[in-house]
C-alpha cells in the first residue's frame, strides 16, 4: 500500500479509506495511521462508527495532519459522539429532511464530509425504494435509538394470526 500511495500520481490527491466497512481493530487502524504518516502528500479521510477506538488510538496520540475523519451515526457508540463538538454525519431520507435538521450535505463532493465548515454532515440515503420505505422519515441515528429501545426496524412484520 505504501509503495502504491507514494507514487507521484497520488501527490496532492485524496483517498477515502473504505467505501464500506470500518476500522475493525486497533492494529488495523494503526497500520492505516502508519501509511498516512509516510505519505504526507496525500490527504486521507474516513467515516467511522468506531468512536471509542478513535478516541483511544487517534485522539490520544498525534493525528497526522493529512488524516481527516468523521463519526457516523447509526451505530452502537452513538452516545459517545458529541453532536456539537465532534464532526459527524447522519443518513437522512432526503436533502429536505437534512436541511430542516440543520445538516449540510456532502452530496456534491464526498470530500465535503471533512471540509465543510460545520460538524453536522448529512449523507442522503440511496434511492432504493424498498429501503427508503423501511427507513421512513427517520435518520440512521433515530433508527439505532429505536432498535436499542427494542423496536423491530428491519424485519418484516409477522403474518396476521388466524386466531385474532
Amino acid at each position: 500500500m505504501i509503495e502504491e500511495l507514494t507514487h507521484r500520481r497520488y501527490r496532492q490527491k485524496w483517498v477515502r479509506i473504505h467505501d464500506a466497512g470500518d476500522f475493525f481493530s486497533d492494529e488495523y487502524l494503526e497500520a492505516w495511521l502508519r501509511i498516512v504518516t509516510v505519505t504526507p502528500d496525500v490527504t486521507f479521510y474516513a467515516y467511522t462508527r468506531e468512536v471509542s477506538r478513535f478516541r483511544r488510538c487517534v485522539e490520544q496520540g498525534q493525528r497526522p495532519d493529512n488524516f481527516l475523519y468523521l463519526f457516523s451515526l447509526g451505530g452502537k457508540e452513538d452516545k459517545l459522539i458529541d453532536l456539537v463538538a465532534d464532526r459527524h454525519c447522519d443518513v437522512f431520507p432526503s436533502l429536505e429532511a437534512a436541511t430542516v435538521a440543520g445538516y449540510s450535505s456532502q452530496h456534491e463532493d464526498d470530500r465535503h464530509s471533512v471540509t465543510l465548515p460545520t460538524n453536522q454532515i448529512a449523507v442522503i440515503a440511496n434511492p432504493v425504494k424498498k429501503l427508503l420505505n423501511k427507513q421512513k422519515q427517520r435518520t440512521f441515528r433515530e433508527l439505532q435509538a429505536a432498535h436499542e429501545a427494542g423496536e423491530r426496524i428491519w424485519t418484516t412484520p409477522e403474518p396476521p394470526s388466524l386466531f385474532d
